[in-house]
């Protein structure tokens, strides 16, 4: 009948229509697992790539710490091996002080045995006692002042600037005002830098630093006082 076939009818379209709304709700949830299975997979890349970069963070800040210790203990042992030269250095100099110091007592107590040996060792010597003052100067040094080496000494210490001169010849006396009266004959005296100026062969003038040791003798007097430019 017309009643039965129109109920059949309409039966099968709500069926239908249920199947396809079950079909819309099954593709929707697949669509959202499929949506959360790529932000899941989207999490784990994130999570490797920060754990490789964390991992090469760690070994680069390890590598620079290593660089640091490294560079610390280099820098200790060039700091060591600088003191260690410079201990050397100081005590070169003092035993050059020293040998220096006994030409110059061996010079006062046997001048003229010892004065070719001081000669030898110093490239200028200078030799001052109450009545004289005396210079000498070797080959070399003359030669950097700008004169013949065989310029004599007598003809280069007559370059010297007369007021200098007049100083140097001055330093005995200098040298027994600043000794203490009551100091012990086997206390040796002060010694000092002085520089004095002398014309180069073009004119020009050029200073001279020089050591000088006062001479203390047996009675505790100062009466010669030599100083010395080493070679």
């Amino acid at each position: 009948s017309n009643i039965g076939q129109f109920v059949l009818q309409h039966r099968y379209q709500s069926l239908k229509l249920q199947h396809m709304r079950l079909n819309q709700a099954q593709l929707q949830q697949w669509s959202m697992h499929q949506l959360e299975r790529q932000r899941l997979e989207a999490d784990k890349e994130k999570a490797e790539a920060w754990a490789v970069a964390a991992k090469e963070a760690a070994e680069r800040q390890l590598l620079e710490r290593e660089k640091r210790e490294q560079q610390t203990l280099l820098q200790a042992a060039q700091d060591r091996a600088a003191r260690e030269a410079a201990r050397k250095e100081a005590a070169m100099e003092k035993e050059r002080a020293d040998m220096q110091k006994q030409i110059m007592h061996m010079i006062y107590r046997e001048s003229q045995k010892y004065m070719d040996l001081a000669k030898f060792y110093n490239d200028i010597l200078v030799h001052v006692s109450q009545a004289q003052l005396f210079v000498h100067m070797s080959a070399d040094a003359k030669t950097r002042l700008g004169h013949e080496p065989m310029t004599t000494d007598s003809e280069v210490q007559a370059t010297i600037l007369a007021e200098d001169a007049e100083m140097l010849a001055g330093l005995v006396d200098y040298c027994i005002s600043k000794r203490d009266p009551a100091a012990s004959p086997s206390e040796p005296a002060e010694h000092f830098d002085l520089s004095f100026r002398c014309a180069c062969a073009t004119g020009r003038l050029a200073a001279i630093n020089v050591h000088f040791y006062p001479i203390v003798d047996s009675r505790g007097q100062i009466r010669t006082v030599i100083g010395a430019v080493p070679r």
